[in-house]
């Protein structure tokens, strides 16, 4: 048996298209966190490598 509230005009917060629009948002910035992540993982790479060779031609220059 269905009720029909009368009388109420409380209309909700949020509506399906706010909430589409909060799922998409989620996404890209899910997205943007993980392409910065992997950038920052390169730089991070990038870094141990050069410090690595900086260090062995130090060495090398050292020895010589």
């Amino acid at each position: 048996m269905s009720r029909k509230r009368e009388g109420t005009t409380t209309k909700a917060p949020w509506t399906v298209e706010t909430l589409e629009n909060a799922v998409q948002n989620f996404d890209v910035v899910e997205d943007l966190q993980r392409r910065y992540r992997k950038r920052q993982n390169l730089t991070l790479k990038k870094r141990f490598r050069l410090a690595k060779s900086s260090n062995a031609s130090s060495k090398a220059r050292k020895t010589s």
